[in-house]
């Protein structure tokens, strides 16, 4: 092989790298949120359902019967108590896009950022992307619907592997 076509090849294996890259940043996941929770020292904190909220008695944040949510002074105390409190999102999955190593139907569990743990809700269908490489952990919302049927029409992302259209 002369020198032209090693660099030729060498293009085109970076070039190809480089799609898959994007794939993985762009990819869609869809699902259904249908429960969240707060975990710290090994247990749980404070969890919400589709049955309702619990808490433990020295839960120091809000809880509604349907959602949890963390305000800052929440998550000082949470840190203090039992260091770095972990967010947790459980999703039933509509549509899964590669890197997720979910399955269309399957139910996940994911940990999340705070601000992202605060803005959905149980019960909301969501558009969301895992971190490429830690596909535990969801990275961002690109949108939240209050059923699948409106985030089909409001977030069309793409056909139906999750790719871009």
């Amino acid at each position: 092989m002369n020198r032209r076509r090693f660099l030729e090849a060498g293009a085109v294996g970076a070039l190809a790298t480089t799609a898959g890259c994007t794939k993985a940043v762009v990819g869609t996941n869809r699902g259904n949120v249908v429960a969240k929770a707060v975990r710290g020292g090994g247990e749980t904190l404070v969890s919400a359902g589709r049955d309702g909220a619990t808490a433990r008695d020295d839960y120091p944040g809000d809880v509604s019967a349907r959602n949890v949510s963390v305000s800052d002074g929440a998550a000082k105390e949470l840190r203090r108590a039992y260091g770095n409190p972990t967010y947790e999102v459980t999703i039933d999955h509509y549509r899964v896009a590669w890197p997720n190593d979910a399955k269309k139907g399957e139910r996940k569990r994911y940990t999340t950022y705070r601000s992202l743990f605060n803005r959905i809700q149980v019960g909301d269908s969501v558009t969301f992307q895992p971190e490429p490489t830690n596909t535990g952990t969801i990275s961002s919302v690109s949108c939240i619907a209050p059923d699948r049927e409106s985030l089909l029409v409001r977030c069309s992302t793409g056909n139906d592997d999750g790719a871009p259209m």
